[in-house]
């Protein structure tokens, strides 16, 4: 079994911060100068400052003595920018010595990769520089055991498959996709996709994906594909902007012999095309849908006009121009609803109908006429009647759809009664109401 290897032994010289016994000392802060090899954000530091003023510094500096009156900061960089900015003069520091150039570069990034939260362009710098410090200090007679990657894996507490993918994202992948990964417009599957990909393809994919604001890594790896081996194909959907092509290895044979324009929408005849990509097929048969359904709402709107369920509504509105309404002052508020809101339908269609059934029948009531009567159901309609049964005395054919009052407040629904029971058909299950039904008739309007 591989022998892991000793980190502290590594560093050497360097004090173990992890301690309480940690001695600090107060330090001016213009003797410290800051460190040209730190690559950690110092940006922002506003928070930063709003918590040392509210509660102080609680973690000193780290610095490394250059002579009696020069210090270099190894870590606290952030906290330095702090403090200035709020105008104090000197900060408690830890103060190492004596250590050499390696010692103090892996100090530097040892103390500061676990004193916050690592962006992963931070974390691929410090696996790049890692790598180096050890392979430098095992030049310099250092013992250490096993491949540089698995320690450096080890001292970031990273997979080594991890950190083989920081290394290739630091070294492969072009200026513009690093300011977006550490902008947070691409992730770190993202950046890897890209940093597999030559520059000059990174550069077409940037230009050609300006509108992306977080490509994924599906994107940028089908979008790679187009570049390195099927440069027919647009790079990006002409007709939908947030999607790569689609389908375009399928149609690469019939490009190379002249069949095929690349491009499914440059194209006249895709509907039998067997390469068609997905967004031509979704709007092929999104036209084909809507055509059905425009279809089926021409037949049911052909049908209306000649239902009985149409010469109903008419009758009603008939009734709710008698002027015979307007004298009567006695009628209740519910019947006069009712009345205006007839009165207002206009353009009658299938779709547009108001009163409830409730509200229809106690205008019946009120004009002194029966509910069949009300939908203009006579002779002249058959197969309809205006005779009500009373349940269970006298019950409906078995399976036919009628018209029900039920409840104590006898409220009104169309159910279909089936093996003794109303109910109604639901996911082409017959399913019986809770209530009971106490009269039915055949007269209802038909939809």
């Amino acid at each position: 079994m591989a022998r892991k290897f000793d980190l502290a032994a590594l560093m050497g010289d360097v004090s173990n911060l992890d301690t309480p016994e940690i001695v600090t000392q107060q330090i001016p802060l213009a003797q410290i100068e800051t460190n040209d090899r730190n690559f950690y954000e110092v940006e922002d530091v506003t928070e930063l400052k709003e918590s040392i003023e509210l509660i102080g510094l609680k973690q000193p500096l780290v610095v490394l003595e250059v002579d009696d009156t020069h210090y270099r900061l190894i870590a606290g960089h952030r906290r330095y920018k702090a403090l200035t900015e709020l105008g104090r003069q000197s900060a408690p520091c830890v103060v190492q010595r004596n250590l050499t150039e390696t010692q103090e570069q892996l100090a530097l990034i040892l103390t500061n990769s676990t004193a916050r939260e690592l962006t992963y362009l931070e974390k691929a710098e410090q696996a790049v520089r890692l790598k180096r410090l050890f392979i430098k200090r095992r030049e310099e007679g250092a013992e250490l055991p096993g491949r540089i990657r698995d320690m450096v894996a080890e001292a970031m507490q990273e997979s080594a498959s991890n950190i083989a993918r920081m290394e290739t994202i630091d070294k492969h992948l072009v200026g513009d996709w690093k300011r977006a990964l550490k902008k947070g417009r691409i992730s770190a599957s993202t950046a890897y996709e890209l940093s597999k990909l030559g520059k000059e393809a990174q550069k077409q994919l940037k230009e050609a994906l300006s509108d992306y604001t977080a490509p994924t890594a599906k994107v940028i790896k089908t979008a790679g594909e187009i570049v390195k081996d099927y440069p027919f194909a647009p790079l990006v959907c002409p007709e939908l902007s947030n999607s790569p092509c689609t389908r375009y290895k399928d149609r690469a044979a019939m490009v190379a012999v002249g069949t095929c324009p690349g491009c499914c929408h440059a194209c006249d005849h895709t509907e039998d095309c067997p390469a068609l990509c997905g967004v031509c097929k979704k709007q092929i048969t999104d036209a084909q849908r809507q055509a059905e359904l425009r279809e089926t709402e021409r037949k049911a709107d052909e049908a209306y006009q000649h239902s009985a369920y149409r010469q109903a509504q008419l009758s009603i509105l008939d009734w709710a121009k008698d002027p015979n309404l307007d004298e009567d002052n006695e009628l209740p508020a519910r019947v006069s609803q009712t009345v205006r809101s007839l009165r207002r339908i206009t353009n009658l269609t299938r779709l547009t109908w108001i009163p409830s059934l409730d509200d229809l029948f106690a205008l019946a009531d009120t004009l002194g006429i029966t509910f069949s009567e009300l939908l203009g159901l006579t002779s002249e309609l058959p197969p309809c009647t205006s005779e009500w049964h009373k349940y269970p005395t006298d019950a409906p054919n078995d399976g036919e759809t009628v018209l029900c009052r039920y409840g104590h407040k006898g409220n009104f629904r169309v159910l279909l009664y089936q093996d003794g029971a109303f109910g109604e058909q639901l996911n082409k299950e017959f399913v019986p109401m809770p209530f009971e039904v106490s009269y039915w008739t055949r007269a209802y309007p038909e939809a």
